[in-house]
């Protein structure tokens, strides 16, 4: 009598099935997740932005002169090491300095006052107390502890009738 032998299927058989349904998954997630998100259409009364009649010849030139605002230095961190990654290596310099305690907890430094030709600082809303231009704090608008100040009544033809 003969036996049939079941065929086992190797080691590296296995992993290449294996790796093949994992990289047949992963696409095939990928593109349900594409078709997943339809155009929205619009709620019908709702106002929609038509960009197809748009002018697509070249852009203006940009104005002439000093900007109206002065740029700010792209730096990072606290300012001590430049680039994206500057607030990392000041911190790598601060805890590998003698007294990292002493670094973490020194006074922030002080700020630059206004930049030349700028003009007084406008005045804050009532009531409003400025750290850095103590003359553009006002005085609160009525005495603190008073009462607020009451509210007229609308005149008789702006109430609503009396059933």
């Amino acid at each position: 009598m003969t036996q049939r032998r079941r065929a086992v299927p190797s080691a590296t058989a296995v992993r290449l099935a294996a790796a093949s349904a994992l990289i047949v998954g992963g696409a095939m997630a990928a593109a349900g997740q594409a078709g997943a998100d339809p155009v929205p259409t619009p709620t019908p009364g709702q106002p929609v932005v038509d960009t197809s009649h748009e002018p697509t010849g070249p852009q203006p030139p940009p104005p002439v002169g000093a900007p109206p605002v002065p740029e700010i230095a792209p730096v990072y961190g606290q300012g001590q090491s430049q680039g994206q990654f500057g607030f990392l290596r000041d911190m790598w310099h601060m805890f590998h300095s003698g007294n990292p305690l002493a670094e973490l907890t020194a006074p922030p430094p002080v700020a630059a006052g206004p930049p030349p030709g700028a003009g007084p600082a406008p005045p804050l809303p009532p009531g409003h107390i400025s750290l850095t231009a103590p003359e553009s704090s006002t005085p609160p608008a009525s005495p603190p502890g008073a009462a607020p100040e009451a509210v007229p009544a609308p005149p008789i033809e702006h109430l609503p009738p009396t059933p």
